[in-house]
């Protein structure tokens, strides 16, 4: 949890481990023996063992310095189609929405930073984007819809534009996406750990081990199987059996 302090000049931000924030919000405090850093342009305030944190009168502050307390915590990411001529040399972070066409998987950085590129098609303008650090692991497959939030523009060294995520960025599947499909299966495969189903018209189903983590050999013995599949690019999220 990310609590956003203001003396009503300075946003101060502090991170606190699990799903109870440091801080209550509207209330004022008056801190003692605690430490701050500057950490990519934003004070971080750390709590320590020795830190005195008091309540105290509410104090008032101005709508402009609330705003910046909003902004610190997440700053705006207005949406772009990706049309627009200006896209990467506006400044600021922006949100696109499109289709994942091409991934290259995640790689390491020397220091052991996780990085996914991907190519993004959005108004049929493809951008190549690379998320940083945990946002890289996010489950993500060829085909999806998604929206990104908070990217970095920057022009590389050969004049192309590209964007980079941020420490706000969010990826989530576009709204729409989820459909429910009839099928028989007729095969089903063990790949990396991950079950697979074939479809008697030879589609093939991923089922993540949340789903199913059972033994396929088992599954084998009961083909073939009429199944309500609901799934995101054929992508399993649930499955129902089908009442003959």
């Amino acid at each position: 949890m990310v609590s956003a302090l203001s003396d009503g000049t300075t946003v101060y931000l502090n991170k606190k481990e699990g799903f109870t924030p440091e801080f209550e919000e509207g209330v004022s405090y008056i801190l003692q023996n605690y430490t701050l850093s500057n950490t990519y342009g934003q004070i971080y305030l750390f709590i320590g063992p020795g830190t005195l944190k008091f309540k105290t009168v509410p104090q008032e502050l101005s709508e402009e310095a609330q705003n910046a307390a909003r902004a610190a915590l997440c700053p705006p990411s207005p949406s772009v189609t990706g049309v627009e001529a200006d896209i990467f040399s506006r400044g600021g972070y922006l949100s696109l929405q499109g289709q994942i066409k091409e991934m290259r998987g995640v790689r390491m950085t020397r220091t052991h930073v996780p990085i996914l590129d991907l190519h993004l098609v959005c108004a049929e303008k493809g951008f190549d984007i690379s998320l940083w650090r945990d946002v890289a692991l996010t489950d993500l497959y060829v085909g999806d819809e998604v929206v990104i939030t908070h990217l970095r523009p920057c022009i590389l060294s050969n004049g192309r534009g590209k964007f980079h995520s941020s420490a706000y960025t969010t990826v989530k599947i576009a709204e729409g996406q989820v459909q429910d499909t009839e099928a028989q299966i007729i095969g089903v495969s063990e790949i990396n750990d991950t079950c697979h189903f074939l479809t008697s018209d030879s589609v093939v189903y991923v089922i993540p081990q949340y789903i199913f983590h059972g033994k396929v050999d088992d599954l084998i013995s009961r083909l073939p199987m009429r199944l309500t599949l609901k799934h995101i690019n054929r992508r399993v999220l649930e499955i129902q059996s089908v009442k003959e």
